[in-house]
């Protein structure tokens, strides 16, 4: 995780410290809950969430592995379904990701839109051509 002040924290979705080896498993003194930990980031006393998550494409497994790296609280938030999602697959899994439109209006009235990351695993469609529009 990147903290706001430009500090790299290494912690995983148990709290604890896995940057040394005599450090493994020891609280790192952040909170427990996600929303907790969200607010703290906001003001400027904790770290902000930093997914790596690497990938290949199912149809070109070839072109190499490719890695989404994402600050999305929803996306942190989901890790532990998405690391038991892909224990119960035990190897290579199929999934699908893909950027949700968000559109909201803040308290003064102004819309803001973005999009979010969204990784499903499993059961999954393959999405079509016609689905997906990059920004040029």
């Amino acid at each position: 995780m990147q903290t706001t002040r430009g500090r790299r924290q290494s912690i995983d979705s148990a709290a604890s410290v896995p940057s040394t080896a005599s450090a493994r498993g020891s609280l790192c003194g952040c909170p427990v809950r996600l929303a907790d930990r969200k607010a703290a980031a906001q003001s400027g006393r904790g770290p902000m969430p930093e997914v790596r998550i690497g990938f290949r494409l199912a149809a070109r497994p070839e072109l190499g592995v490719f890695s989404l790296v994402s600050t999305s609280w929803e996306l942190a938030a989901g890790l532990p379904a998405l690391t038991a999602a892909l224990d119960v697959a035990a190897g290579p899994a199929s999934g699908v990701l893909r950027y949700e439109l968000v559109e909201i209006t803040t308290r003064s009235g102004v819309a803001v839109s973005y999009r979010r990351p969204v990784i499903e695993v499993g059961n999954t469609r393959p999405l079509v051509q016609d689905a997906v529009r990059l920004a040029a």
